[in-house]
């Protein structure tokens, strides 16, 4: 077991071998999410039904890594500055209002890691984040969101987590702590609790196949033009009979599920995800009646949605060389990190194809490693 070994490409030097500058890979990933058709009740702005799609594209880039050496060589504290973004388009189909409504959010900003090389990392996300409805004739509007989180890897088979976050995924925006348990390899089977994220049991299943069961929060808050007209048991007015031209669109669910994932090299992996979608709620909120930015959101409606089920897929690609953190659990939660806190503050499964499976140590140790230093690296094995 090691916590601090971390070396850079064995290829060597020179110009036809440089060795990697980066732990992180450039990263894209894609994820779609649905939910069918469900009747709603009465209510006071006469919408029929619900249902809501979701697409999502991000990405993270790799911009600085920096090494610190020191005299004692097991201890390589390192920084890593990432570049990340998100575009998310969202589709929720009312029953009830002329037409329909495309909801886009995009996110840009820089996270930043700093493992001291004693178990201890420190993770801190800060961007702005632009919502805009297709309908809207304004420019999109700026919101931020933010996360502080301090991370402890006590051992390979435990590590702790608490920290700040500014998120919307509750469908309003909230100010809440970050408390993250984690229990087993993160490269094996493990327990996993990471509030206000997710709660999952993973495992794997052969070489190239994970997978895991999971209870997570889905949802988020949209800018939503106000220019459907709506039929009262009065008269005929707007969905927002106020001065707002844009309203804000909150969605929050509960959703349970089970996930399979392919990652049949570390470059690429897909999954398929399906389970049941529950304690969903929608509501509509006015920017004129809630002019405080640091205060949750009172909606003028709000409406309770009854379950369903869904269904979740993507696929995550990485590219390039990276340096060598084989068994190194405290890199290995630094990875985690990044995967589960998402770039586009979607809760969206990112996948952990970038932490080494395990090898097999009886074939490693047949091997005569400086012989074949030139071609081989330890993650190939696997």
């Amino acid at each position: 077991m090691s916590f601090a070994g971390i070396s850079g490409d064995s290829s060597g030097s020179g110009e036809k071998h440089r060795p990697p500058r980066h732990y992180f890979s450039a990263t894209i990933y894609s994820n779609y999410y649905y939910t069918p058709r469900r009747a709603l009740g009465n209510n006071k702005l006469g919408l029929t039904s619900y249902q809501f799609t979701q697409s999502s594209t991000g990405f993270y880039v790799p911009l600085i890594t920096r090494d610190y050496h020191r005299s004692d060589s097991t201890v390589l504290p390192n920084l890593s500055i990432l570049l990340v973004g998100n575009y998310q388009a969202s589709t929720p189909v009312f029953g009830g209002l002329q037409s329909e409504h495309r909801l886009t959010k995009t996110t840009v900003g820089f996270r930043f890691f700093y493992n001291n090389g004693k178990k201890n990392i420190w993770f801190v996300n800060i961007g702005p984040l632009f919502t805009q409805d297709s309908r809207s004739r304004f420019d999109p509007v700026k919101h931020s969101t933010f996360l502080l989180v301090f991370n402890r890897t006590e051992s390979e088979k435990f590590s702790w987590r608490l920290g700040f976050t500014k998120t919307f995924i509750f469908g309003n925006k909230f100010h809440l702590p970050v408390i993250g348990l984690r229990f087993g390899r993160l490269d094996g089977t493990y327990f996993s609790i990471q509030f206000p994220r997710n709660m999952s049991i993973n495992f794997p299943m052969g070489r190239q196949f994970s997978g895991s069961v999971y209870w997570k929060p889905m949802g988020g808050l949209y800018d939503f033009a106000n220019v459907d007209s709506i039929k009262t048991s009065l008269d005929t007015t707007l969905l927002y009979n106020g001065r707002d031209s844009i309203v804000q669109f909150g969605r929050s669910e509960f959703i349970v599920g089970a996930n399979i994932t392919w990652s049949p090299s570390r470059f690429f992996s897909c999954f398929v995800s399906s389970g049941l979608t529950m304690a969903n709620h929608i509501s509509f909120a006015s920017y004129q009646n809630n002019p405080n930015k640091f205060k949750t959101l009172k909606p003028f409606y709000f409406q309770s949605v009854r379950s369903s089920y869904f269904i979740n897929a993507g696929i995550t690609i990485r590219f390039g060389k990276v340096k060598k953190v084989y068994n190194n659990y405290t890199m290995y939660d630094m990875m985690d990190l990044n995967n589960t806190f998402d770039p586009g503050d979607n809760n969206d499964n990112i996948g952990n194809s970038d932490i080494p499976k395990p090898g097999d140590m009886n074939t490693i140790r047949k091997i005569q490693y400086k012989d074949v230093e030139d071609l081989l690296e330890i993650e190939d094995i696997y």
